[in-house]
């Protein structure tokens, strides 16, 4: 069983733009932001939520950044032990070329396994993101402090993967802004359209641009 789940990323990857030195004293010009999307291994960044994500952001005028795991076999993969040092070097890889700090803010918005690796790369890169988590795993809690910057945790009443209740439980133990679907699983859909795209517009709201 390939990590309970049936699709890759496959999606264009956006980069963000590099950014020149400026003529005063070689001295780079801040930038405004960056949203760095955080995959999992089924919920794509082609996804509509991810696509409505980067779009919020980018009419603000922050830079996106897409991962892409299309080259990971997820498939022939047993078990999340065994994807981490895929995806995290396709993380290291996707995003060597970003000088993270030319930005006055950045927003990491992850999903599933996504979660793990957005958690992780912040520790990594010594970075203190806002975070947008939706529907994290248990191993994802484990990169989580009182100190994380959490924008929101979003995660369905059914989600089989975590128990809802638990995040009920850290988020109100932390303050963290919590956002509990009913009636849907793990991929945050539900079976009527509409719903969906409520849902999709109920997260985005939740899409802010630099902390207030």
């Amino acid at each position: 069983k390939a990590l309970g789940f049936t699709h890759f990323c496959t999606f264009e990857k956006m980069q963000p733009t590099l950014h020149p030195l400026s003529a005063r004293g070689g001295q780079a010009m801040k930038e405004k932001g960056l949203l760095v999307m955080f995959p999992g291994t089924g919920y794509t960044c082609r996804e509509p939520l991810f696509q409505l994500c980067a779009a919020r952001y980018a009419k603000k005028g922050y830079h996106v950044l897409a991962i892409d795991h299309s080259h990971i076999p997820f498939k022939e993969i047993e078990t999340i032990e065994e994807a981490m040092p895929l995806v995290q070097q396709a993380v290291l890889d996707q995003s060597a070329e970003v000088d993270f700090g030319l930005y006055g803010d950045l927003v990491f918005v992850s999903k599933s396994l996504g979660t793990i690796t957005a958690g992780w790369f912040a520790l990594e890169r010594g970075l203190s993101p806002r975070h947008l988590y939706l529907t994290p795993v248990p191993l994802a809690l484990s990169y989580v402090s009182e100190q994380t910057r959490v924008m929101a945790m979003v995660i369905g009443d059914q989600d089989p993967l975590m128990d809802f209740r638990e995040i009920q439980r850290l988020c109100g133990k932390w303050h963290f802004p919590c956002l509990v679907i009913e009636g849907v699983g793990h991929n945050l859909k539900a079976e009527d359209e509409t719903r969906t795209a409520a849902i999709n517009k109920e997260i985005l709201d939740l899409c802010t641009g630099e902390e207030q």
